[in-house]
């Protein structure tokens, strides 16, 4: 039952993350840092979730630090890593879609 819970908090947290990414959009704020640290942070915020409730019960009954802070590094190296690779992804595609022209009226 955690895992199934796990997953569900993790799917809603992305699930608002696009909600948030998308307010920043149509107000025409959504920078390329921007879209980068609330994807990234969205991210890790869902794997921070689903590493601690999925292994929940393992931590609570060996109450291992070292687990714990596998988990803390594990969120630290997802965000170094995922923020630059929104932010590349947003100069590369998102940017790009952003000028392209509205297609004719017909």
């Amino acid at each position: 039952m955690p895992t199934v819970a796990a997953l569900a908090l993790s799917g809603a947290t992305l699930w608002i993350t696009s909600f948030i990414l998308r307010k920043f959009y149509r107000s025409g704020s959504l920078t390329a840092r921007r879209f980068a640290l609330v994807l990234a942070s969205g991210w890790c915020i869902a794997i921070l979730i689903e590493f601690f409730l999925g292994l929940a019960k393992l931590l609570i009954e060996t109450r291992d630090l070292g687990l714990g802070l596998l988990g803390i590094g594990i969120v630290a190296l997802n965000f170094a890593l995922a923020f630059p690779i929104a932010h590349f992804f947003y100069d590369r595609v998102i940017s790009r879609a952003a000028r392209r022209p509205p297609p004719p009226q017909s």
